[in-house]
């Protein structure tokens, strides 16, 4: 239950006419129970599993004592869903809906609202993540920028999509605008001479962004996702990196870009080949070879169909999941989960959980993620709720107390309460700008910001630098 502080800002943000409060997330099989405040008429609850499709409608009971306030038991469902539901009266057409912030996605938005069906997210309990995990301290390690270990592995690049590659010195600043073709020499051994750091740093978890094959710097369209990508090492560094880490308490997961490649790859480039190629099934060619689904229409990141035999590539016993769980990482970062089906990834979540029972599995999602934390997917999420609510009221001032209490009450009914602590909160990433700059060098805010990123349920996550109040825009 909401404090009486949060729950009379949850009233004072919600003014009109009659009053509800969603239950938290509920596990399978539970007896809830909902009650309406400030209803004139009898109200009727029309309920739907947004899994199956399937609606029904339950009858409100009136209170012995107080006629406006209504109640009603119902069970929820035996598998993980989420139920939505609304609240119709006799003689009106619109039904009660509830009134959200606007959060934003890969970007925040403030002060605006909209009406939504409220939900109860039903979630498996025999499927949480794992002890482990609850609370860790988090570490995200963009490969190229965190450390140079290794100068002999500084100009391996050949090329990016036509653009000569640009080695730059440790203390350059980056191109602008990016063209990933920037080589700053980051890489494994860095990463292994700055164990002993980030263990004295607190740091339990390091996150990478990938680190596969791959033509540019992020390396977010992989060539080979079986070899480290020359510029950051060998596998040998790769199996002492995680020894290393294993010795001093510190799991390590990997960036998985399972939604597409690099027009570069050997698979793409047999796909266009022939179409009697088996790799051609693992794309979607409108007009062969030149017309093909890619990701957000960058034509050198060609998209996979999600046909059996991707499937095997990624998910099977063999398979790209397997491989690395089985090399010693600790789970896996899913990039662009969207872009996938949600089939998909729970058929990942089985692979993982049959290789490596307790390992981590993360979404990227820029909005609400409930409907992967039910226990049959993921177990956390890259939680941007989380960030932009911290900024907006640490950083910007764009919340007062109440919208900032209002939000944070939300994310946590959405939030299956075994996932609570392990839920990635961060407040910058490869994909934002620094905290600093989002506090315009305001330390004083940064600091306020960092004090309760760390002292809030979840996993605090911290971008590489940050800790030193590194700046940067996106």
């Amino acid at each position: 239950m909401p404090s009486s502080l949060s729950l009379a800002a949850a009233r004072r943000l919600r003014k009109r006419g009659p009053f509800h409060l969603p239950p938290g997330a509920q596990p399978i099989g539970t007896v809830v129970q909902l009650t309406l405040e400030n209803a004139r008429t009898q109200p009727e609850i029309v309920l739907t599993d947004t899994r199956r499709d399937l609606t029904w409608r339950v009858v409100m009971d009136q209170d012995a004592e107080q006629p406006d306030r209504w109640h009603a038991r119902l069970r929820l469902p035996d598998k993980p869903t989420i139920v939505a539901y609304q609240f119709e009266f006799s003689g009106s057409r619109q039904p009660l809906l509830e009134r959200r912030q606007i959060e934003g996605e890969n970007r925040p938005i403030y002060g605006e609202w909209e009406q939504l069906p409220f939900k109860i997210a039903v979630y498996d309990p025999a499927r949480m993540p794992a002890e482990w995990t609850q609370g860790m301290v988090m570490y995200q390690i963009f490969p190229d920028r965190f450390a140079n270990g290794d100068s002999s592995t500084d100009r391996a690049a050949k090329g990016v999509y036509g653009h000569k590659p640009l080695f730059k010195a440790w203390g350059d600043l980056p191109e602008k605008p990016p063209l990933g073709r920037d080589f700053f020499g980051g890489d494994l051994r860095g990463v292994i001479d700055k164990l002993d750091y980030l263990a004295q740093l607190g740091v339990e978890c390091l996150y990478f962004n990938p680190i596969f094959q791959a033509p540019t710097n992020h390396r977010y369209e992989a060539i080979d996702y079986l070899r480290i990508d020359p510029m950051l090492g060998s596998e040998a560094d790769f199996d002492q990196l995680v020894e290393g880490a294993h010795t001093r308490g510190i799991r390590i997961i990997l960036d998985a870009v399972f939604n597409h490649c690099s027009s570069d790859s050997p698979y793409f480039r047999e796909a266009r080949r022939s179409r009697h190629s088996p790799y051609y099934r693992w794309f979607e060619f409108s007009q062969w070879p030149n017309v093909y689904a890619s990701w957000w229409g960058f034509g050198f990141m060609p998209e996979f169909a999600e046909s059996p035999e991707v499937e095997d590539f990624f998910l099977g016993p063999n398979g790209v999941t397997a491989h690395w769980l089985r090399k010693g990482i600790d789970g896996w970062r899913v990039d662009v989960a969207m872009d996938n089906t949600d089939e998909f990834w729970r058929r990942m979540r089985d692979r993982v959980d049959a290789v490596r029972p307790g390992a981590y599995l993360v979404s990227e999602l820029w909005r609400d993620s409930t409907h992967y934390l039910l226990g049959d997917s993921f177990s956390a999420t890259m939680n941007y709720r989380f960030a932009w609510a911290v900024r907006g009221f640490f950083a910007c001032d764009q919340l007062t107390a109440s919208e900032f209490d209002d939000r944070l009450q939300v994310w946590m009914r959405d939030t299956p309460p075994p996932a609570l602590a392990a839920q990635m909160n961060l407040l910058d990433s490869h994909d934002t700008d620094r905290l600093m700059t989002a506090c315009a060098g305001d330390r004083s805010r940064f600091k306020a910001a960092v004090a309760f990123q760390l002292a809030y349920p979840g996993a605090p996550t911290i971008y590489y630098g940050s800790e030193t109040g590194l700046e940067g825009d996106f």
